[in-house]
Order: C-alpha cells, then structure tokens, then sequence
C-alpha cells in the first residue's frame, strides 16, 4: 500500500514539476462556442464568459490549455463596428457588477478612451502571452482598450480575468487565466 501510494505521489511530482509544460493539454479547435464552454465548464475554469456570443460575431477564435497547476482560457471575435460598442458596454458591466463588492478585485476598468499597448498589459497581468493564439491580428494591431481586468485570490493562486476590444479591428477578446501565485 506505501509502495503504491509513494510511486502515485512520485509521478505527480514528475507530471508537475517537469513533464506539464512539456506536454500541456491545450486545444484550440472547437466546432462552436457552446463545445467550447462545455469544456472550460467540464475542466472547472473559473470564467465570467456569456452564455452564447451575439449573433453578428465572425472570425471566432478558441484557445484552452491546462497544465498542473495553471488554466489558461480565452476566446476573440469580430463584431459589425456598430454593435461593438454595445457588445463591450454590456461585458463591461456584467463583470463589475459581478465584482463591484470585491473592492481588491478590479484590476483595470476602462476609463475615458484610455488605450493599452497589450505589451504594457501582459507585463502587468501575468500569464497574458496566450493571448495572442487568438488575437485577430496580432501582429498589425497592438492597442487595445482594456475594458476591464479582474484580479482575485484563490486557494489555487491568482486570477485574472477580462474583456478586451480592439475599436480599429472590430475584435472583442475575453479571457480567464489562473496560476499559482499570490496577489502582491
């Protein structure tokens, strides 16, 4: 029984300590939103994304992977550019209104016609560089407006959490990250 139970502790700590980067699970080929919100919901990730994406969304983009210890999550779209300001009006909200009580929570919420440099924003957000599987098009468009970015403590380590959109491409990205950690 000690035998058993000390080789099952042994390659956990291999899985862990070298073998989950090497080989993460990581998907990124989903046939729609819904198969993709079935995973990040079956896989436990803590995500703040709507139900279904709005009708007029084009160019989706999945990106899931998990490791040991870290869930990454996010997803991008292209919206007409009259329905985008609405579009990232109503995520705004419906994160701080989640959040608002959580006064440590907020990380950035979107202020004025603030745009971030999504370099400045992965160097204040850890576990950000993901993010570019789904970008729409990453390498010509950098300034993003960060609507807003949630960061919590977890028993398992920080979260962040958020909605980004890009006025110039039309895209929204929202994303969930968890990694171990604690918040500064």
């Amino acid at each position: 029984m000690f035998l058993c139970v000390f080789v099952v502790c042994f390659c956990l700590f291999i899985w862990n300590s070298l073998l989950s980067d090497i080989f993460p699970w990581s998907k990124t080929d989903f046939s729609d939103y819904e198969e993709y919100k079935e995973l990040i919901y079956e896989q436990n990730v803590i995500a703040h994304f709507p139900d279904e994406l709005p009708e007029d969304a084009s160019n989706a983009k999945y990106y899931y992977r998990r490791n040991f210890k870290e869930k990454y999550a996010a997803y991008s779209f292209v919206l007409p550019k009259e329905e985008l300001k609405q579009y990232a009006e109503e995520r705004m909200a419906s994160y701080y209104d989640f959040y608002k009580d959580f006064s440590d929570a907020i990380f950035y919420c979107h202020q004025e016609d603030a745009i971030y440099s999504f370099k400045a924003l992965k160097r204040e957000c850890e576990g950000l560089d993901f993010v570019d599987y789904i970008m729409q098009e990453s390498q010509e468009q950098q300034g993003y407006y960060c609507l807003i970015v949630i960061r919590t403590g977890t028993y398992h380590g920080i979260c962040h959490r958020g909605v980004l959109m890009n006025d110039t491409t039309c895209e929204v990205i929202e994303f969930s990250v968890e990694i171990p950690g604690e918040i500064e």
